[in-house]
């Protein structure tokens, strides 16, 4: 929240006309709202770098977009509810985001530890190529050595393990398909809901059952939105389904979330 303040108050005084005059008659304050800035956001970045440090062993997310998305939730940290990750793998990414906001909410891991569920013809890579052809690719011999890990298959363990070493006590690990899974839902208002779920339907159904217990004011984290076609879609034909008014934003240069109103 301090960081998207400041990032406000900076772009305010930029386009303001009376920044000229504010730079003449105040340097020594101008001085020190830009060295306390650059301060404060240097030691925000070495923090996200320790965690990743830590956590990187559980994610499949690449250094920047793991500070990206630690940032993002950062910015949102006062909105109060519980934290949901919906396709969690390993757990690296919510255990950061754990380790970062610490005790006093709960941490709810879904996954389904099988890998993916079956696509369908709404799932396409960006390039229009079938996620049900790249499914049957996976299973060719010649992609054996990366089939094991593209299925995102794995065991609980690892997830519990994150959250292990994130610090935090008040976690759930729910595995299981989301369709079956995400009904039975009891962790009340959610604050940040992190979605991860690749496909169409994974995607429809973390909203269909989740959506409603987001909070006013808290974001809706859509990982695949510019990976998979299927996503995307997922996310514009819920949101007009039932009509409302929720805005798609872009944290910086980096993932896109739903604001909810």
């Amino acid at each position: 929240m301090i960081t998207r303040t400041l990032d406000r108050t900076r772009e305010n005084l930029a386009v303001s006309r009376n920044w000229t005059s504010f730079k003449t008659k105040h340097p020594t304050m101008l001085r020190g709202l830009v060295y306390g800035y650059r301060a404060y956001r240097s030691y925000k970045h070495i923090q996200y770098r320790r965690i990743y440090a830590a956590m990187k062993p559980f994610t499949m997310i690449p250094k920047h977009g793991y500070i990206n998305n630690l940032s993002l939730c950062d910015e949102y940290r006062s909105v109060r509810g519980s934290i949901v990750e919906c396709g969690t793998w390993k757990g690296g990414m919510i255990a950061g985001i754990a380790k970062m906001f610490g005790e006093g909410r709960a941490y709810y891991l879904y996954d389904s530890f099988q890998g993916l569920p079956p696509a369908t013809e709404r799932d396409a890579l960006p390039d229009g190529y079938s996620a049900i052809s790249w499914q049957a690719d996976l299973k060719k011999p010649e992609f054996a050595d990366i089939a094991e890990r593209s299925s995102l298959k794995v065991d609980a363990s690892f997830a519990r393990e994150a959250m292990q070493l994130s610090g935090v006590l008040n976690y759930k690990i729910v595995p299981g398909w989301f369709k079956d899974t995400l009904p039975t839902y009891e962790g009340g208002p959610i604050a940040i809901l992190r979605m991860d779920g690749d496909f169409y339907e994974s995607i429809m159904d973390t909203l269909n059952n989740l959506y409603p217990y987001v909070v006013k004011g808290g974001i809706i984290i859509i990982d695949d939105y510019y990976y998979w076609q299927g996503a995307s879609k997922a996310v514009h034909d819920f949101l007009s389904q039932h009509n409302l008014s929720d805005t798609i934003h872009q944290h910086r240069d980096g993932y896109p979330y739903i604001l909810k109103h």
